[in-house]
């Protein structure tokens, strides 16, 4: 009978187990409040990560837009010039021929001038 165990031997045994076995469900408890905090910690920085690449991408599309819009301004500008120099061309053609023009008829001017100075020199000796 010596070498039975009892359940009276048992009891302090029992009762370590049951010690063990209260802490690690209350070690299991708190890891499992830590994980859930982190992992909603987690989800909340997924959403602001979400959200500020969200408000990136609008910010890049509506910036996108006002390239398109630019680039078609210039190229509206480019076909301006083209027709404005196209305009300019034949006015740069008259400037010269007017400008040729005038110096015929600033010598043209010139000798009427003088004719009318002879003349005028004639008229005086001829009433004086």
């Amino acid at each position: 009978m010596g070498d039975q165990v009892t359940r009276k031997d048992l009891a302090p045994l029992q009762k370590k187990i049951d010690d063990v076995a209260k802490r690690a469900d209350s070690v299991t408890e708190n890891l499992d409040k830590k994980i859930e905090s982190v992992g909603k910690n987690i989800n909340d920085a997924v959403k602001g990560i979400n959200s500020d690449l969200k408000d990136i991408s609008d910010l890049l599309n509506e910036r996108s837009k006002t390239v398109t819009g630019l680039q078609a301004l210039m190229a509206q500008n480019t076909n301006l010039i083209v027709v404005l120099q196209t305009q300019i061309a034949p006015l740069q053609v008259q400037i010269t021929e007017l400008q040729a023009t005038r110096g015929q008829n600033m010598g043209m001017l010139a000798g009427l001038q003088a004719q009318v100075n002879a003349l005028h020199a004639e008229v005086q000796k001829k009433c004086s």
